[in-house]
């Protein structure tokens, strides 16, 4: 499989670097992508944002290989990549990374802040994509669960709390966009998203 890999030159205050720059993990993000991709991944091609449309889909069509695309701004973890990329392989058409409108940790934790996830339709769709060989057009939305569950974070007194109830909605199958920060699928936008896999996962 061949990987597209759209960089995203947003810093990420108040760290100052790109989030593909950033280390979750203790490793930087470009760093931790790579890793994960692999065991499916061969070759790399890297464009700019800015260049991504008329570039990506000269790439995409003009390629007859097996494809993922993504942003260099997204963290993710094993779990949510192979559910991906099975279930985009199984249907064999043209996919893109989809979340439920009630899934829960992305409702709680990531749609407020940040814009790499949005809603689509009836769902929430982000910059992750499939392309089978010699399949290429408008991609399928493949809906992941992230198996969220209920965590706690900081015990505080009931008289601090005043009614309101302290945790996080974990997600087992992680994703989040970077741009200011990061979750597990999540864009890095929020320097807060990086409590998500460094803090939980240690």
């Amino acid at each position: 499989m061949q990987r597209i890999v759209i960089h995203e030159p947003t810093h990420i205050p108040p760290f100052g670097e790109p989030a593909r720059d950033l280390r979750l993990l203790n490793k930087p993000l470009w760093l931790l992508q790579r890793d994960l991709l692999a065991h499916y991944c061969k070759g790399k091609v890297t464009v700019d944002v800015e260049s991504f449309d008329a570039f990506t889909a000269h790439e995409v069509y003009q390629s007859q290989d097996e494809l993922i695309v993504h942003k260099d701004n997204l963290f993710f973890n094993s779990a949510l990549i192979d559910e991906f990329i099975a279930q985009a392989r199984a249907l064999g058409r043209p996919c893109q990374i989809a979340f439920a409108t009630d899934d829960v940790s992305i409702l709680a934790h990531a749609i407020k802040l940040q814009d790499g996830i949005r809603l689509q339709g009836n769902v929430y769709v982000a910059d992750l994509y499939y392309y089978p060989v010699h399949q290429r057009g408008a991609p399928h939305p493949v809906v992941i669960d992230t198996q969220a569950y209920e965590m706690g974070y900081y015990h505080i007194p009931h008289y601090m709390a005043r009614g309101v109830i302290w945790f996080f909605k974990y997600p087992i199958v992680s994703f989040c966009p970077l741009k200011a920060g990061c979750m597990s699928f999540s864009p890095t936008h929020q320097w807060v998203f990086l409590l998500r896999p460094v803090k939980p996962m240690n």
